[in-house]
């Protein structure tokens, strides 16, 4: 009896574990969507605006959407290349 109870706990505590990290990470996922689908209207005021070079954007970029520069990541909304005469 006792061993069924405790089979059943450690169920039970798997089950609240397993059911917060899925919450979390389909919260997550819910929030990068919502965040991507409002990307376009973002006032500049409220962004941070970073100038980089052609080479250091390159060299800071993780993937398509963020850069990592001086260990800090940040989410690209939108790039505008200028060229300096």
């Amino acid at each position: 009896m006792n061993r069924i109870f405790a089979v059943v706990l450690v169920i039970v505590f798997l089950l609240q574990v397993g059911g917060y990290y899925l919450y979390v990470a389909l919260r997550e996922i819910q929030l990068q969507e919502s965040f991507w689908e409002n990307r376009e209207n973002y006032k500049s005021e409220d962004l941070t605006i970073l100038k980089l070079t052609s080479a250091d954007f390159h060299k800071s970029k993780v993937d398509d959407n963020e850069l990592r520069i001086d260990g800090k990541m940040y989410d690209i909304v939108r790039t505008e290349k200028v060229m300096i005469a």
